[in-house]
């Protein structure tokens, strides 16, 4: 599995490959590229020079989450949202990392991590539902 540690991650414009699906990619795989011949705009230029370095931990985690997406539900696109992406722009660290799913609840992805840790024989991690958002 392709480590992001090494890597600084690049925010771009354009939303051309899928999000987490391939990486963590709703903050690391935007590209630029575009089909006009228009020279770049101010706000393209500045969008190509943010970057963001993700800690061991972060790394960690969306590499689990990457797997767990991947073997349990190829379909459905994981997103980095919230304040975390507002912090991690701004440089500051930030320990609320929100996930937004384009096709599933939140609850039945916990589940499938939930069911990794099962069959797997490892301790569960304990799983929260907000009601109102389930």
């Amino acid at each position: 599995m392709r480590s992001l540690l090494t890597r600084r991650v690049r925010l771009r414009r354009n939303f051309h490959r899928p999000p987490i699906g391939h990486s963590i990619s709703s903050v690391s795989t935007f590209s630029t590229s575009s089909n006009h011949t228009s020279p770049p705009s101010i706000s393209d230029k500045i969008a190509s020079e943010l970057s963001i370095s993700l800690t061991p931990a972060e790394d960690s985690l969306f590499s689990f989450l990457e797997y767990i997406q991947r073997l349990y539900a190829p379909e459905t696109q994981l997103r980095v949202a919230g304040g975390w992406v507002r912090d991690k722009l701004r440089g500051a660290e930030s320990e609320d990392i929100d996930i937004a799913l384009d096709n599933l609840m939140g609850a039945k992805f916990a589940w499938y991590i939930t069911k990794f840790q099962r069959d797997r024989k490892l301790p569960p991690s304990s799983v929260g539902v907000v009601k109102a958002n389930s």
